[in-house]
């Protein structure tokens, strides 16, 4: 379960804006946001985020649709199909009410695209340059006019790039905290103020927002396979959301268990030391194959105080050693779990799979990519 401050705006004129600046004229973009309807709209179109003009806009529809707009030389309504038009009409492209989604929009001036939790949904082919406004920032309200079309319901995690972020970038970070200083990032708004009437850029770059409305600050858990988790809309086709938070409530002596073999997680020797490497063995019931998963992701060995661990193998970029060590906190020792059974480090994106090596399965890991069966793990008692 991943705990993510938010805002939530009440639907009666809750708003943001955020003045004109100089880092938000841009022609290429990504734009992300957490966001949590509040029943079903009241009004045809919600404005969640986006310039006057229009730049980089994302609309709610009232159907749980997805409306990206932008403003080309030949117009200033241009948009990439709604993502309830077409092949994703129906619950596949929407957004349902009260449940947490991710919502990602890119345009390189050429190819504009729109994806909901990490799965492409639309994709619209543009003839004429981007054009840049000079306005304002709005959040939560009709992004044209900023007075009407009050979004209802929570917001958090705006991130605004000036560069297209890939499919594979999206999902790798759904949920995860940034830091402010990744490259290309010119605005990061997380909410997690927790009291005021400003929200802040964690870049530094653009000047704080100002709230105005009801000013509510709320907590809010996000928790993969109930209605708080942004999750894939179609499991049958599409490709596990990475970032899913660990699973909670996992009983004392959980088996993590390969999906491709049967093969379980287990300590070298049965050993709890630092630095001991973790194997793939048949399961025969001993401590060593025993884990706990901690709400801080942490996967426990029950031999002792010891938690898995990534180290850099010297010389390889293609793999990472896992090892148990003593727990310090660092991000090497959190995982989470995807509801695919894909356990990914959250330093890295790097997930967990069983490689054949000298006649014995090795626990190592991995980019996450494509699923592969060496990748997907059960959780079994």
């Amino acid at each position: 379960m991943t705990q993510i401050q938010a805002l939530y705006f009440d639907g009666q004129g809750t708003k943001i804006i955020v003045n004109e600046q100089e880092s938000l004229r841009i022609t290429t973009y990504t734009v992300e946001v957490l966001l949590k309807p509040d029943g079903i709209p009241d009004q045809p179109w919600k404005g969640i985020v986006g310039k006057p003009g229009r730049n980089f806009n994302i609309w709610l529809r009232q159907d749980g649709g997805i409306y990206h707009c932008f403003h080309t030389e030949s117009s200033d309504h241009e948009a990439v199909p709604d993502t309830n038009d077409g092949a994703a009409q129906g619950p596949l492209g929407g957004i349902t009410p009260n449940q947490w989604h991710h919502v990602a929009i890119t345009n390189d001036g050429r190819v504009a695209k729109t994806y909901i939790n990490g799965q492409l949904h639309q994709t619209h082919q543009i003839d004429s340059p981007l054009v840049v406004d000079e306005t304002p920032l709005y959040i939560g309200c009709n992004l044209d006019a900023a007075n009407n079309h009050y979004f209802k319901g929570a917001l958090s995690e705006i991130r605004i790039w000036n560069k297209v972020r890939t499919e594979a970038e999206i999902q790798a970070n759904l949920l995860g905290q940034l830091t402010g200083q990744e490259e290309g990032l010119v605005a990061y708004y997380p909410f997690n103020e927790g009291q005021g009437s400003e929200i802040h850029d964690r870049t530094g770059q653009t000047t704080p927002g100002e709230i105005t409305g009801t000013v509510t600050w709320i907590e809010s858990d996000l928790n993969i396979g109930s209605e708080n988790s942004p999750t894939p809309t179609d499991p049958q086709d599409t490709p596990p959301s990475y970032n899913s938070p660990p699973m909670m409530d996992v009983p004392h002596g959980t088996i993590l268990k390969n999906q491709s073999n049967g093969y379980v997680l287990d300590v070298l020797k049965g050993e709890a030391k630092s630095g001991s490497m973790v194997w793939g063995y048949a399961p025969n019931d001993s401590l060593s194959q025993k884990w706990e998963i901690t709400p801080e992701g942490l996967i426990k060995s029950q031999l002792g105080e010891w938690v898995l661990d990534l180290q850099d193998i010297p010389g390889f970029e293609w793999a990472k050693k896992v090892v148990l060590n003593p727990i310090n906190g660092h991000q090497t020792q959190q995982w989470i779990v995807s509801d695919r059974g894909i356990i990914v480090n959250q330093s890295n994106n790097f997930a967990l799979a069983m490689v054949e090596k000298d006649g014995i399965q090795a626990v190592v890991a991995y980019p996450v990519s494509d699923p592969k069966p060496n990748e997907q793990w059960v959780l079994v008692e």
